[in-house]
C-alpha cells in the first residue's frame, strides 16, 4: 500500500508576540522533507564556517605569529593597522553571509507558505519586517522550532 505523507501545518497565534497582531497567524511546515531540513543544516553550517574564519583571520591574520618581534612601527600604528585589516575583514565576510542569508530568507519563506494563499511570505516581506522589527522576525524562527520539535515530541509518544 502506498502512502502519502500530507504536509503537517501547525498555527502559530502572532498575538504571542505582540497583542496588535491577535488574530493573525504564522502558518509553519513541521514535516518537511529529510532533505529539506539537511539544506537548511548546511546553509547554517556554511554561514558558521564563515564567521569563524573571520574570526580566525581577525585574530589571527596570515602571517602573523604571536612570537613575532614588532615590525619597527608604534605600538599606536600597529594598532591602527589592526583595525584596518579587521574592517576589511568584516566587509567582505559581510557581502558573503548575505549571499547565505537570502538562501536561509528562501527557506523560512517556503516554511512559512504553506498556509492560505493570503499567508505566504515572500523573502522581500521577510526583509522588511527585519529591518521593521529585528525581534519579531528572530521570535518567528523561535516559534518554527519550537512548534516542530513539539510535533516531533508527539509523533515520538504516540
Amino acid at each position: 500500500m502506498k502512502i502519502q505523507i500530507p504536509k503537517v501545518v501547525i498555527t502559530v497565534n502572532m498575538g504571542e508576540y505582540a497583542p496588535e497582531l491577535q488574530g493573525k497567524d504564522l502558518f509553519v511546515w513541521v514535516n518537511p522533507p529529510k532533505q529539506k531540513i539537511a539544506d537548511y543544516n548546511d546553509m547554517v553550517t556554511m554561514l558558521q564556517t564563515k564567521e569563524l574564519a573571520a574570526a580566525r583571520e581577525t585574530l589571527l591574520p596570515e602571517g602573523s605569529e604571536v612570537s613575532k618581534a614588532p615590525n619597527g612601527k608604534s605600538p599606536l600604528a600597529r594598532t591602527f593597522d589592526q583595525l584596518s585589516h579587521w574592517l576589511k575583514i568584516k566587509q567582505e565576510t559581510s557581502q558573503k553571509v548575505d549571499e547565505i542569508d537570502q538562501q536561509l530568507l528562501d527557506w523560512y519563506a517556503e516554511i512559512w507558505s504553506q498556509g492560505p494563499a493570503d499567508t505566504q511570505w515572500t523573502v522581500e516581506e521577510l526583509r522588511t519586517l527585519e529591518s521593521q522589527d529585528p525581534a519579531f522576525l528572530s521570535w518567528m524562527i523561535a516559534q518554527t522550532w519550537k512548534v516542530r520539535a513539539e510535533h516531533i515530541e508527539h509523533k515520538k509518544k504516540t
